[in-house]
């Protein structure tokens, strides 16, 4: 039954609320304004990232929480990558630890922490914190992404190299993510490794007599048509001085002077916690991200917002501060 109301609405919407001519103008948009970029778009993730390779080091004691790496601009692995700010500027960041290379972004932090602790380990965080793996959500066509990997490289017929490795610690190589496992990591880390679900579903209610129904019994049987029944959902143990320093980390971008977006939150009327990220998007300018949960001693709303093309993470914050000021009432008086 609840199949059928599905298809009815979905039937209405596109058959009954816009012509054929129009319809056909959004299907042949090249903007695909009908794709569903929230559980089918892939991006890279780019510096969103660096907190997976932040946690999978200071949990492995491959890196220590105050432990200083620094920022000499190129790293020396054999392969030669530079920091951001060496490629833009010629200048370094100098010393950072677990915390102020969140704040600025440093990619030789890590790059070198990267290659501290491998690819294998690497990717084994990325699938706990739910990339390369569908998030349950109650939707057909959800994707899976990928998970930037050794065994990855070799499907392809190619062979990972220590390039790969530096180039996934920062969330570019092969991984790529989707919109609602970014928001599903982002709430993770908000709840320090304590995972929720990703639902569409506030309750169900039986149309005839209006009484409600047990929703996880309609959750099994979505589960079952959507093909994501049986994927484990499990907290991630994050020790307390780690998860704190991410934390920290997050909270410096927008809170402390020469935080990526500083400039955007420093007046907020409370803290937030975020990160930029500036992907590379292999089809005209970088996509940017920017992700973030607040408020930040006491999460209650985790946000992602990524535009295509949008050049670079700064930007979208803008957006994410809007949302956030509307969540939390800040513009009931305007």
């Amino acid at each position: 039954m609840l199949w059928q109301v599905i298809l009815i609405i979905h039937r209405k919407i596109l058959c009954r609320g816009i012509s054929n001519e129009l319809y056909e103008e959004y299907f042949n948009n090249p903007d695909r304004p009908l794709y569903n970029r929230t559980i089918q778009g892939v991006y890279p993730p780019g510096s969103t990232f660096k907190m997976v390779t932040g946690i999978a080091a200071l949990e492995t004691g491959k890196v220590g929480v105050n432990e200083y790496i620094k920022d000499v601009g190129i790293i020396n692995k054999g392969h030669k990558p530079a920091c951001w700010l060496w490629n833009s500027r010629r200048q370094v960041h100098g010393n950072v630890n677990a915390m102020t290379a969140l704040k600025v972004s440093c990619n030789y932090y890590y790059y070198e922490v990267g290659s501290r602790i491998g690819i294998d380990t690497l990717s084994k965080y990325a699938g706990d914190f739910g990339f390369g793996k569908k998030t349950g959500i109650e939707l057909y066509g959800e994707s899976k992404g990928i998970v930037a990997s050794r065994e990855y490289a070799e499907s392809k017929g190619q062979t990972w190299t220590i390039g790969n490795t530096l180039s996934a610690s920062i969330g570019q190589s092969y991984t790529v993510v989707t919109p609602i496992q970014m928001a599903n990591y982002i709430a993770t880390i908000a709840n320090k490794g304590k995972k929720i679900d990703i639902t569409l579903l506030s309750k169900v209610t039986d149309c005839y007599n209006e009484k409600e129904i047990d929703k996880l019994s309609v959750k099994d049987t979505l589960d079952e048509k959507t093909g994501v029944k049986g994927i484990p959902n499990e907290d991630i143990p994050i020790k307390e001085e780690n998860i704190d320093a991410i934390f920290e980390g997050m909270r410096s971008v927008t809170g402390d002077s020469g935080g990526t977006v500083y400039g955007t939150f420093n007046s907020f009327p409370i803290e937030v916690a975020g990160k930029t990220g500036t992907a590379t998007s292999g089809n005209g300018s970088d996509n940017a991200w920017f992700v973030g949960f607040a408020p930040y001693d006491d999460p209650e709303i985790a946000v992602v917002v990524i535009v295509e093309h949008g050049g670079h993470g700064y930007f979208t914050a803008h957006a994410v501060k809007d949302i956030m000021e509307e969540y939390f009432g800040f513009n009931e008086n305007n």
